[in-house]
């Protein structure tokens, strides 16, 4: 079987999010049955892991199949120490606040 014209499909650009973000994946599909590499739906938001996440999109249109594929990039929450000693200093004294991280 030859596929002069097949379906074409565009999952969109890579993304970058932070933990705990939620990521929509969308696609642009010509036609054809749909299938996602790791159950992802399409429109449906999710909370990826962290690190770096890879969603292909396939698509099948009479035995002709386009695929394409987004990654997307969790980067994990920054994490910061507070610390205060006399932050007030209605008497003249001197306070420090130290923010670290």
């Amino acid at each position: 079987m030859s596929c002069a014209i097949g379906p074409s499909i565009d999952d969109g650009l890579d993304q970058n999010v932070c933990e705990g973000d939620k990521t929509l994946t969308t696609f642009n599909p010509d036609d054809g049955i749909l299938s996602w590499n790791n159950g992802a739906l399409e429109a449906v938001s999710f909370t990826p892991r962290i690190g770096l996440n890879t969603y292909i999109v396939s698509s099948d249109l009479y035995g002709c199949i386009a695929s394409d594929t987004v990654i997307v990039n969790v980067n994990t929450s920054p994490s910061f120490t507070f610390a205060a000693t006399n932050p007030t200093t209605f008497s003249g004294t001197d306070g420090f606040i130290t923010l670290t991280g």
